[in-house]
């Protein structure tokens, strides 16, 4: 363990700079990566199907983001907790926390996949999937919900590797999904002709082969292959973990529906304003992604040093986030402005949705340093126990706020402009109040201890 443990990143010691640097660089690859093998799925379904396949993922693509979004939110509780005893070097507790997330996990994953089979004839129904590719849709969503346990467990892992400071594992093992993911693709599709039930098995099998490789190396790390891992459900640390990440996961489910809500407010604007906010936000994720990871890294290091007690750390690695996440979003948002038309003119070179386009990123990119602060104060809160805090903030300004002024948007008329002012809009006052509630409440819990290298 004292090998493996050399590898990961300790937020406790050295210059925090650099430390956020090397864990947060393999965390936004390793979401990069996601992001590109789920689009092999629809890049194959759409080439290899046809507009059938690609039209019933699509189209059953809110549920299985729903319940995607849930199980990731509800990770953060064992991310923290294992951070914390890391950070206690309390190698007994890491164990057991690690082996009590590991159950729920599972425990969760087998349960949504149950209602999820149970249900999906009707969702279909909820989700008003067209007749045409219904049977599609449907076939294809069942097989997916059977590779839930394995989405539960992946996500759980990963998260307590990068509470122990392994963010490198994370992003190896979706490597190996991702091109586990194409293969299958490939072979399913192009070999066995299985159609859409083939990118969904490719899909079980490659979140199968990720979570055995995140799943092996966390066994490794804590040493748990020696030591001997006993799954035993501990009732005080699954409610710990429970507290902390049920919070985030709501969250996370929340503001998936008011964005499947804004989303249809946008497809009634017409064609060219839905090609051009689709642009927008495949172009966004340049900056968003990266911001994530920062946010995802102040969680790691503020519990890491909550457990070890260095409680001016916390505060320092939250000043750096805040200027490093700035600072990139700042210089970000300035090059694709400089370039926005030829940005959208990748995705679609039509002039209509170039100059709309344009216009989103105009409205929404001189903002979005603003999400920085969003990001690492929700972080930061997180790390250091106020999960339902920052959720209760989020879930007002991004669901309860944007729904808000999405009403005010439509029924006077703004169109394109008014939707595209609701995001900046959301981001400032959430950025405010977790800003206010950082310094003003739980900042105080969190003391300075005398140490003569504060500003390292």
């Amino acid at each position: 363990m004292k090998d493996s443990a050399s590898k990961t990143i300790d937020f406790t010691k050295g210059d925090m700079t650099k430390s956020v640097a090397r864990f947060a660089l393999p965390l936004l690859c390793a979401n990069l990566v996601q992001l590109l093998y789920s689009a092999a799925d629809a890049l194959f379904a759409g080439n290899v199907v046809g507009t059938a396949g690609i039209a019933a993922i699509g189209a059953s693509s809110l549920a299985v983001t729903c319940v995607v979004s849930f199980l990731s939110g509800f990770s953060v509780g064992g991310n923290v907790l294992i951070a914390s005893k890391r950070g206690a070097q309390d190698k007994v507790a890491l164990r057991q926390v690690f082996s009590v997330s590991v159950l729920l996990a599972l425990i969760l994953g087998v349960l949504f996949c149950a209602l999820g089979l149970m249900c999906s004839d009707c969702l279909m129904g909820v989700m008003a999937v067209p007749d045409s590719v219904r049977d599609d849709a449907l076939s294809y969503v069942r097989i997916y919900f059977l590779s839930l346990p394995f989405v539960a467990l992946y996500d759980n892992v990963a998260s307590c590797l990068r509470g122990v400071g392994d963010s490198k594992t994370p992003l190896y093992a979706q490597i190996v999904g991702g091109v586990a993911n194409v293969v299958l693709d490939a072979v399913a599709l192009i070999v066995f002709g299985l159609g859409v039930d083939g990118v969904a098995w490719a899909t079980f099998f490659s979140q199968g082969a990720a979570f055995l490789f995140a799943f092996l190396r966390a066994r490794a790390l804590l040493g748990t292959h020696a030591a001997g891992l006993t799954f035993r459900l501990s009732f005080k640390i699954a409610k710990d973990i429970v507290v902390i990440g049920f919070p985030v996961a709501i969250q996370a489910l929340c503001v998936t529906l008011s964005n499947a809500l804004i989303q249809a407010a946008i497809n009634a604007t017409g064609e060219v304003n839905v090609a051009a906010f689709t642009a927008y936000f495949k172009i966004e994720t340049l900056i968003y992604a990266p911001l994530v990871a920062l946010g995802q890294t102040t969680t790691v290091l503020a519990a890491q040093n909550v457990g070890a007690q260095y409680h001016w750390r916390v505060h320092l690695g939250v000043r750096r986030c805040v200027v490093s996440g700035t600072v990139f979003a700042v210089a970000a948002a300035a090059l694709l402005l400089v370039f926005r038309f030829q940005v959208v003119a990748l995705f679609d070179s039509n002039v209509e949705v170039m100059s709309a386009g344009g216009l989103i990123m105009l409205v929404a990119f001189p903002f979005y340093w603003i999400y920085a602060f969003i990001e690492v104060y929700a972080g930061a809160c997180r790390g250091i126990g106020k999960a339902k805090q920052a959720t209760l903030i989020t879930l007002i300004c991004f669901v309860a706020m944007r729904l808000l002024l999405l009403g005010f948007v439509q029924n006077y008329g703004f169109g394109l402009e008014g939707v595209a002012v609701i995001y900046p809009a959301t981001w400032l006052m959430a950025a405010l109040l977790l800003g206010a509630y950082y310094y003003g409440f739980a900042h105080k819990g969190l003391h300075p201890a005398p140490h003569e290298n504060h500003g390292r």
